[in-house]
């Protein structure tokens, strides 16, 4: 299923946004985790420009891609393993534009494989720069 996923400050958790054709642009779930293949993360420079302009927070930014699973409950150990070996990234409408990795603080833009924790922290597959 093809999805937008981002973080809900209301509900404390990740909403799942359906960009299928019959479901496209409704929220059909919200979860705690969820694994994304072949994500792009997105970033809607008029709805930061909106953050930056109101300081008000609004969902104006994205990790999108094909959902394997989001009730990884029952694998969480193989996603825990897994994630040490891939890098977080953040994204801060104040200091940056794009999502970035956490400890370069170079731009990113999409990877293969996305990991949105419970933790409300995301990793990813770094690709070879």
């Amino acid at each position: 299923m093809k999805v937008d996923i981002y973080r809900n400050l209301h509900k404390d958790c990740w909403s799942v946004r359906s960009r299928e054709r019959s479901d496209y642009g409704r929220v059909v779930d919200h979860v705690h985790c969820a694994v994304l293949k072949d994500a792009k993360f997105v970033v809607s420079q008029a709805g930061r420009n909106r953050v930056l302009r109101e300081k008000r927070k609004n969902v104006h930014a994205v990790v999108r891609g094909n959902l394997l699973d989001s009730k990884s409950g029952h694998t969480r150990w193989a996603w825990q393993v897994l994630r040490k070996m891939m890098k977080r990234v953040t994204y801060h409408p104040y200091r940056k534009n794009t999502f970035f990795w956490a400890d370069t603080e170079k731009s990113v833009d999409c990877s293969s494989l996305v990991h949105l924790g419970s933790d409300m922290k995301v990793h990813a597959f770094r690709i070879v720069e």
